[in-house]
């Protein structure tokens, strides 16, 4: 129970009972179950005080020193006490719901298993506190500094995050719905498999945060700074990051499908197998980027918006961050760039880079290098600002039409022509539906016959293919390993699709390795057939050979 006299003494007020504590410093004030509710004690000195089940409820406390205080299962609900001191106080088991709090200092103090529901803590400091089983549910920590508290401890189901100091805390595989984050300082924070739902992080402080496989849904990170932060395999898919800086950040494997990037600082960002998939990526940095190296994937950039874009340079410092990595992008083809003449410049460009002597790409990622010119080639079909030299090429389709008729009425003849006038039988039916249709050389091909432009999925988008060509008989059916081969052709090339068309027929474990990837094509015998009935000459179609001569089967 609380002491009587020391009872008496408060009851004189502020003046009298501080007082008392200078004359009598030694003494530790008794107030224990002590009936304070209501009570007015502005600026008292309550430093070391036993406050132990006491009732303060609905008490004010501004400024009071409440330093070293035992306060275990103390009634403080709807107390005002802005701006007290309360560093290393104990409130194990306290009742602090609905309290003022703004501003006060809760250094080092024991909040274990306390109750601060719905409780005002702006601007209040909280480092280093024991928050084991605390309960924050609904509560303001506005501006408040957590720096080295463990809230992993505390049942945190809070909704005002503004501006709070979460430097260096872990919060990995929490939830938080709805919690607003903005203006957060969350430096260095470990944020691993975090879900973020409903979240507003506008303008917080991210950089070197490791957010690895974390969750983002329905978030804004708009002018959030997300320097050298770890995004690893995370899911930012739909999330705002206009204006963000995310400069030198790793972001490799991360799906950040249909994210807006506007006006977004990339400067130096891994996207390594990154999913930017429809991104708006409009006038957003992308100087030093890395997509690919030497065994990694490169990103996504299906549809991607790439409008105004910065595109990237040649880097002495990066090795991977050259002129090389956008070409590889996949699904560069069929990005928006608004003047498309900033593609193929671009692509002019890191096809004259490819070829200097010594570059570093070219040293350090062998591998790579090489992969990244084939890709080139293949891109600067795409954007070609006039046709191929006309002594290379040689345009073939009257004579592969004649052999169409002669097949639509003679079906079986397709078994007696020879492999290279197969091809070209292919190609031009590729033409025939509006494609550019490029046939490689009959030998050394690379591991395909055939480069085609297709320009008929969606207005105004185009997807490149590579097909393989096998003519053989009807018993020689065509294998998995061969299907699984031109897969991975078309995969090192970082093409869209690849088509295989056979005279013959396809294993069941070919049709089952295709029946789950949608960017591959299988043409069998009578699938062929089918083409051959169905072509009409088209003269938006253009097929070329080179150094080859169309000559038709001897039985004609």
């Amino acid at each position: 129970m609380a002491d009587s006299e020391h009872l008496q003494i408060l009851a004189r007020g502020t003046l009298a009972w501080n007082r008392w504590r200078r004359e009598n410093s030694r003494t530790q004030p008794d107030l224990r179950g002590a009936d304070l509710r209501g009570v007015t004690l502005d600026d008292v000195t309550l430093r070391g005080a036993d406050l132990s089940y006491a009732d303060l409820c609905w008490a004010v406390l501004r400024h009071v020193d409440l330093r070293s205080a035992i306060l275990r299962s103390t009634c403080l609900y709807g107390a005002f006490m802005e701006k007290a001191d309360f560093t290393r106080a104990d409130l194990n088991h306290a009742e602090c719901c609905w309290s003022e709090l703004a501003d006060a200092n809760l250094s080092g103090a024991n909040l274990s298993e306390a109750d601060f529901t719905r409780a005002d803590l702006t601007g209040a400091r909280l480092r280093n506190a024991d928050v084991t089983r605390t309960s924050f549910d609904e509560t303001c920590l506005c501006r408040a500094d957590l720096t080295k508290t463990n809230l992993r401890e505390a049942l945190l189901v809070v909704r005002d995050l503004r501006g709070a100091n979460l430097r260096g805390l872990d919060l990995s595989a929490e939830y938080f719905f709805f919690v607003d984050f903005s203006g957060a300082d969350l430096r260095q924070a470990s944020l691993r498999e975090t879900h973020f739902i409903g979240v507003d992080l506008r303008s917080a402080n991210l950089e070197r945060a490791d957010l690895g496989g974390a969750v983002f849904m329905g978030v804004s990170l708009h002018a959030a700074n997300l320097r050298k932060v770890d995004l690893r395999g995370a899911n930012v898919g739909r999330v705002n990051l206009e204006e963000a800086n995310l400069c030198h950040a790793e972001l490799c494997e991360a799906s950040m499908r249909g994210a807006n990037f506007h006006k977004a600082n990339l400067q130096g960002a891994n996207l390594k197998g990154a999913d930017l998939t429809e991104a708006d990526l409009r006038e957003a940095d992308l100087r030093g980027i890395v997509i690919s190296d030497e065994g990694g994937v490169a990103a996504n950039l299906t549809r991607a918006k790439l409008d105004g874009a910065r595109l990237t340079q040649p880097s002495d410092s990066i090795a991977t961050a050259g002129m090389l990595e956008l070409a590889t992008a996949h699904g560069i083809e069929t990005a928006s760039f608004g003047d498309i003449s900033v593609l193929s410049d671009y692509l002019a460009r890191a096809f004259e880079y490819a070829h200097r002597p010594n570059t570093q790409e070219a040293v350090r990622f062998p591998q790579f290098f090489r992969r990244a010119i084939e890709r080139i080639k293949v891109l600067r079909l795409l954007y070609a600002d006039q046709e191929p030299p006309q002594q290379l090429l040689e345009v073939i389709g009257t004579i592969t039409r004649e052999l169409i008729i002669y097949l639509k009425n003679h079906p079986n003849a397709l078994y007696q022509i020879m492999p290279r006038q197969f091809e070209e039988l292919i190609a031009e039916i590729l033409a025939s539906y509006g494609w550019q249709v490029q046939l490689t050389p009959p030998i050394k091909d690379g591991g395909y016959d055939i480069f085609a432009i297709s320009k008929n999925i969606e207005p105004g988008l185009t997807s490149s293919w590579i097909v393989e060509c096998k003519k053989y008989r009807p018993e020689n059916k065509v294998g998995v390993d061969i299907v699984r081969a031109l897969y991975g052709v078309k995969s090192d090339l970082r093409v869209a699709n690849a088509l295989l068309a056979t005279t013959s027929h396809f294993t069941k474990g070919a049709r089952d390795f295709k029946a789950s990837r949608y960017d591959i094509a299988l043409r069998d015998y009578e699938a062929i057939l089918e083409w051959i009935n169905d072509y009409r000459p088209n003269s938006n179609g253009r097929l070329y050979i080179k150094d080859n001569k169309l000559v038709l089967p001897s039985e004609y």
